[in-house]
């Protein structure tokens, strides 16, 4: 039982101390530990200010500071003729 033990823990740590200068730990366990944390953080800064919301919060509400996903801004969406008509209008005012 023992040795059972003992060589299942040598086998899940050895790559621990076989190799001096630590690269197995940059290459393997420290790269991902990098990765999962770069992409927590950006799901944590870049979504739905909204509790329990993860989608992606791009549209800011008007007055305050928070940033919001499409389904949860107050405001609805524009239609193409209000598009239209905004990009005509601007076109106008430049000349």
């Amino acid at each position: 039982m023992f040795a059972t033990v003992f060589d299942a823990l040598w086998h899940a740590l050895r790559w621990t101390w076989h190799d001096p200068d630590g690269y197995n730990i940059v290459s393997g366990p420290l790269a991902d530990i990098t990765l999962l944390g770069a992409a927590y953080v950006f799901v944590r800064r870049h979504n739905c200010h909204v509790k329990g919301c993860w989608r992606l919060g791009r549209h800011p509400v008007s007055g305050t500071t928070y940033i919001v996903c499409r389904k949860h801004h107050p405001d609805d969406s524009p239609t193409a003729e209000q598009v239209r008509a905004e990009h005509l209008a601007a076109g106008r005012q430049s000349l």
